[in-house]
């Protein structure tokens, strides 16, 4: 069986964000590709933001929201995914950019990961 305890995903989307949010919030370190700046930051504020609102509606506590955020890493460096254990992909619609991303993946993590 294999021990999952870091997770990247690559693109943050809608979906990229909100698979991020879920892995964060169930104890996984995730560390979170795009290739543009904007969409980290939005990413990360997002994120940020749904963790607040579950505190307003004290669907967890602020210590559970703030720990789940300190699990989460953003980057433009797809090599900052070397370490995980699981990536998920979540990237745009697109044949040859996935087909690209896939190929670069399989070349920078480590061999036991699952992508």
């Amino acid at each position: 069986m294999h021990n999952i305890q870091k997770v990247g995903v690559v693109g943050l989307g809608q979906m990229g964000r909100g698979i991020s949010q879920v892995a964060i919030q169930h104890g996984f370190s995730v560390v979170a590709y795009d290739a543009f700046d904007p969409a980290l930051e939005k990413s990360y504020l997002f994120i940020s933001e749904q963790l607040k609102k579950g505190v307003e509606k004290q669907k967890w506590t602020q210590a559970q929201a703030d720990s789940s955020l300190s699990l989460l890493k953003t980057t433009s460096k797809l090599s900052d995914l070397a370490s995980v254990d699981l990536v998920i992909e979540a990237a745009v619609e697109n044949k040859n950019l996935k087909f690209e991303i896939f190929k670069k993946l399989d070349e920078i993590i480590q061999k036991k990961a699952i992508l």
